[in-house]
Parts: structure tokens; C-alpha cells; sequence
């Protein structure tokens, strides 16, 4: 049979209807392959006018007979589609997968997915200048945020974004700023505009960090502090150091020997033990005072004449010149007194207590025959004895031995 071409101006306007063609009456064996190709159909003459509502369904398409190579490059548009498209199996794409948003008022690119693997929201270019492997970009032109949402919990999600140049994390539950990070490098937590490298605050207090000590900063409305919590035989340190040493002075509480060490130069320094005595660095090249309340004993004599020694309960500081202020009380028929005023250098293998200066009231001899000052101790535990023998006419209700010690002053 020959074959016979038929043209468009042949066939009259709307003469091809669904009611000329019986229901199922073209099929796949009714057309041969490769029949049909795009010279045969008008550009823009096949549309949605053409095809009834839901017309044509997946029934109507045998499985696989769609390829790319019935459909020519670029030629499947947006413009092309209406309502929604569902795929059940996978959507592959060679290049930048993109897309105009999710709802109907998109006028730009909402996302896309690089080559690469690089997500962008907002973004049709997802980068970033510390070469992460894999990158999910968020842009937007004033803030730009994630939230992250525990399902099981009311107290559990959190948004972290950027804000006039500032990262922040924000407490969704409290809503409240956690932890900022502004353009500098200065971190806040509590804090949304941190005084220093590190600002830990509680709450506010009013005040403001000094440029000189401002690397930590930490900050509460009450008292604040800062808390070194070590192993019960290890030591807590704050180290000081400098490009010649890492650490040329330090504080460190000894947990072992509950002391506390004040070191400088590396290794010298004092140390503060747990009775609450002050021990000083092996040194004679100066003379140093500590500031401290008095210390007082008291003697209960019994008869005329008895001899009473007692040793007053503090030390010296080791390896020091020391001023140590003494002053002895008599009770009895009459108040009597004796002021002394020593200086003390408590060396490793000796000690001397020296009566710089002394005064006696009144009538003081009358009750006393002696009274010696001296030491008793080692290196780090001298103190101070005092021995009072009562003059043998006398005997006195009590003596009373008060030591104001390294207070600055004379006689």
C-alpha cells in the first residue's frame, strides 16, 4: 500500500474528538515505533486543551516507555507542569539540582545541591573559605538560622544563626541568647556582647572588664569565682609564664598537704600550711613583715616565787627577720607590765630572738626575778617561749604574755 502523507491543513479544526475514536481504540500496536517524531507535531500544538482532565494516567503509559530520548534537551520546563509531581522511585540529576521553593510565590532559588554535595538554602552558590568537605549553606539577607527540635522533651530545642555579624545559640524554651561568638573571636555565654576573649556570665553586675586582664572575664550580679577542682592527691594551679618559661610563678593548693604555694622566679615563694602558718623562702636578702593578730597565753601561778614557762602558739616565718612586739602582764597586788620588742631570724639550722628594746612600769621588779624570751622548734615549726620566775615575796594571780607579731613600729 502506498504511502500517504497527511498534512495539517487536511484535517478540519477540531474533526478529531473523543467521540470519534472509540474508548481504547489506539494502542501501542497501532503505531509503530519511532512514528511519531517532533517534525510531526506542531510546535506548541499539543497542550493541556488537548488532553481531558486526568486523561492521560499511569495506565496509559506502559512502564519504561518514557525515556530521555523521546524527549528533547530542556524541553520539559516549570511552565510546562501544573500541580504537584510525585516520583516513587529516585531523581537523579547530572548537574545542580535547583529549585524555585516550596509554595506557589517563589521567585527565586531556594535551594540547590552542587555537584559537589554542597546544600544551599538561599543560596544557588553554597561555599565557604575553610574548605569543609561537604557544606550546608543558610543565606538570607538579614538573619539566617537553623533550629534543631527534640521531639520527646518541651525543654529541648535550640536555633543557632548569625545576626548583624554575630553567631549566636538561643535557647528556644528560655528564650534566651546561650553563647555568642562576635566578629572579633570574643565568646559570651550569658553574655551577647562579651568584655573579653572568654565572658562567663551569671548575671549582671554592673561592672566593666579592664583592657589589661580582659582575656577571661567572669561575671555574676553576687559573688562570682571561679572553681579548680583537682584529685584529692594532686595540687590546683594558676600558672604565670613568658616565652622563657612556662611557668616562672604560680599559685598551687596542694591537696595532699592542704597547703597553699605562692612561688616566683620559679622557685621562690611561701607557703601557707594547714594550720594557717606562714612559712617564708630561704632568703636574707630583705626583710619582709607579716601583718597578723596577736597571740596570748596566760600563766596561773600558785605560790610565792614559782617558776612558769609557756610557748606562745604561732611561728615564725622561716628564713626571716621578723619584728615581734611581746608584752607580759602581772596580776596581783598590783598591775605591772613588760614591753619587749625583738627581732627573730629563723635560719635552717638556727634561730636567734633578740631583745631589741624593753620597758618595765613602775615597780616591776617587785614581782618578777627573771623573765626570759627564747624559742623552741625546728626550722619550720619555732615559736616563741616566754619564762617567768615570780619574785619569792610574791605570788602573783596570772601572767598574761600578749605577742603582736611583724607589726611595724618602735618603742
Amino acid at each position: 500500500m502506498a504511502q500517504t502523507t497527511v498534512k495539517a491543513e487536511q484535517i478540519a479544526i477540531n474533526a478529531i474528538s473523543g467521540t470519534i475514536i472509540a474508548d481504547n481504540a489506539i494502542t501501542s500496536v497501532h503505531i509503530a515505533q519511532n512514528a511519531i517524531l517532533t517534525q510531526h507535531i506542531d510546535d506548541g500544538q499539543v497542550d493541556t486543551a488537548q488532553l481531558a482532565d486526568d486523561a492521560v494516567t499511569n495506565a496509559k503509559i506502559a512502564d519504561s516507555s518514557v525515556v530521555t530520548a523521546h524527549i528533547q534537551d530542556d524541553q520539559v520546563t516549570g511552565d510546562k507542569l501544573a500541580n504537584n509531581i510525585t516520583i516513587a522511585g529516585t531523581l537523579t540529576s547530572t548537574g545542580a539540582f535547583t529549585s524555585p521553593g516550596i509554595d506557589d510565590n517563589a521567585d527565586a532559588i531556594a535551594i540547590t545541591i552542587d555537584s559537589s554535595e554542597n546544600v544551599g538554602i538561599g543560596t544557588s552558590s553554597p561555599s565557604s573559605t575553610a574548605g569543609w568537605g561537604t557544606l550546608l549553606e543558610v543565606s538570607g539577607t538579614t538573619n539566617a538560622g537553623i533550629k534543631l527540635t527534640e521531639t520527646d522533651t518541651a525543654d529541648g530545642d535550640y536555633s543557632l544563626g548569625t545576626t548583624a555579624g554575630t553567631f549566636r545559640i538561643w535557647d528556644e524554651a528560655a528564650s534566651a541568647f546561650r553563647l555568642t561568638l562576635d566578629g572579633s573571636g570574643k565568646v559570651g555565654i550569658g553574655e551577647t556582647s562579651p568584655q573579653g576573649q572568654l565572658h562567663v556570665k551569671s548575671a549582671d553586675s554592673g561592672a566593666t572588664a579592664d583592657a589589661g586582664a580582659d582575656e577571661l572575664v567572669v561575671e555574676g550580679s553576687s559573688n562570682a569565682g571561679i572553681s579548680i577542682l583537682s584529685g584529692a592527691s594532686a595540687s590546683g594551679s594558676i600558672y604565670f609564664g613568658d616565652s622563657g618559661s612556662a611557668y616562672d610563678g604560680y599559685i598551687q593548693y596542694d591537696q595532699t598537704n592542704r597547703k597553699f604555694n605562692i612561688v616566683t622566679a620559679t622557685s621562690g615563694g611561701i607557703t601557707i600550711d594547714s594550720g594557717g602558718h606562714l612559712i617564708m623562702p630561704n632568703s636574707y636578702s630583705s626583710v619582709r613583715r607579716i601583718y597578723s593578730s596577736y597571740q596570748s597565753e596566760v600563766f596561773y601561778t600558785t605560790s610565792a616565787g614559782s617558776a612558769e614557762t609557756k610557748t606562745l602558739d604561732y611561728y615564725f616565718p622561716y628564713m626571716e627577720h621578723t619584728s615581734v612586739f611581746l608584752r607580759v602582764y602581772l596580776t596581783g597586788a598590783g598591775n605591772h607590765s613588760y614591753m619587749y620588742k625583738l627581732s627573730v631570724l629563723n635560719g635552717y639550722y638556727s634561730c636567734t630572738v633578740q631583745v631589741v628594746a624593753s620597758y618595765m612600769n613602775a615597780g616591776g621588779t617587785a614581782y618578777a626575778d627573771s623573765i626570759s624570751i627564747s624559742h623552741t622548734g625546728n626550722y619550720n615549726t619555732r615559736r616563741l617561749t616566754v619564762a617567768f620566775d615570780a619574785a619569792s615575796n610574791v605570788a602573783p594571780s596570772d601572767f598574761t604574755a600578749v605577742a603582736y607579731y611583724g607589726v611595724a613600729g618602735g618603742m
